[in-house]
């Protein structure tokens, strides 16, 4: 729904023999993170993989965004939490990392991940490459923001 820019209240409207937004929404609540991140790239490209030419080298994007958290921390979500520089009243964020293609003036995001403490930027670039590999895309120019301007990250591009 998200890759179509769509809400569950907005698709009800649109397919009538799906269920009510309170049993998507406790559905959706049952599936675990990790299932999600597994399959999170055949997600995002359900609808564009076909679209796109698998002959022709791409120009990827790889972002780091932080988002401001203001609650509190426990074991549910401490894994996930990022302290940083303080930034909108908070030093504390949720974090995440995208792949998109760039074409022209349209992007296509082929895979989130949730930053998790522990984990390096380099895991992150090693599975978003991975990912390029498996679905048989190729590489023209890899655009990267200043998150990842590190000497770990230029020795591993390297």
């Amino acid at each position: 729904m998200a890759t179509w820019n769509r809400s569950i209240h907005s698709i009800k409207k649109q397919y009538h023999k799906i269920p009510c937004e309170t049993s998507m929404r406790y559905h959706l609540q049952k599936i675990e993170l990790d299932q999600l991140i597994e399959h999170n790239t055949k997600i995002l490209l359900q609808s564009s993989l076909e679209t796109l030419k698998q002959k022709k080298k791409h120009d990827f994007a790889i972002d780091y965004t932080n988002d401001p958290y203001y609650g509190g921390i426990d074991d549910s979500n401490n894994r996930y939490v990022i302290r940083g520089q303080a930034k909108k009243s908070t030093n504390s964020f949720y974090s995440y990392i995208s792949l998109c293609i760039i074409d022209k003036d349209e992007r296509v995001t082929i895979s989130v991940l949730p930053v998790k403490k522990g984990k390096s930027k380099t895991d992150y670039l090693k599975y978003f490459i991975d990912q390029i590999k498996q679905i048989k895309l190729k590489i023209n120019v890899l655009c990267l923001d200043r998150e990842f301007y590190s000497r770990e990250v230029f020795s591993f591009l390297q």
